[in-house]
């Protein structure tokens, strides 16, 4: 089981018509990935938005969700706990600034988009609707022609931790 740290406005997107409809929708998304998955999962939004002067930590469906402080950006909460953590943690952000950050504490980030169609899958998986096939098989259409490839060290890294969500 991976823990896995969301920064939740990247991951939806922070244009739309009900930001709290896309929130509430995401958490039930992730509860029940959470559900087929076994992950821990921790869920970050920016909350300087709002009125309280202090983080405001809650459980939603076996989620963790954090609305950071006034002021507080969410990319700075999730620095702070992968600092904190010292890598075992999987980054969900495309935020180059958080993955830069991941890779120098030793965790892992992983771009939103590419979580969302893990996202997707396994929740068709645990619907009973199949899902992915082999993870080899993902990355063979990536694979160059000609001379060999071989990935980089960080780019091996993200492929284990897409494998293990």
């Amino acid at each position: 089981m991976a823990h896995l740290l969301i920064d939740g406005y990247n991951l939806i997107g922070i244009y739309h018509r009900d930001p709290e409809e896309a929130r509430k929708g995401l958490i039930r998304q992730l509860g029940r990935y959470r559900q087929v998955k076994g992950h821990t999962v921790t869920l970050v939004f920016d909350g300087h938005g709002g009125s309280s002067s202090v983080e405001t930590v809650r459980k939603e469906l076996g989620i963790e969700v954090i609305f950071t402080r006034i002021g507080r950006k969410a990319d700075d909460l999730i620095k702070e706990i992968v600092r904190k953590k010292r890598g075992g943690v999987i980054v969900i952000s495309s935020d180059r600034e958080i993955a830069d950050h991941a890779w120098r504490h030793g965790a892992v980030p992983v771009r939103s988009e590419d979580f969302l169609i893990r996202l997707e899958a396994a929740l068709e998986e645990g619907a009973g609707y199949g899902g992915m096939d082999d993870e080899e098989d993902e990355w063979e259409g990536m694979r160059k022609k000609g001379r060999s490839y071989t990935p980089s060290k960080r780019e091996k890294a993200v492929r284990r931790a897409l494998g293990k969500l």
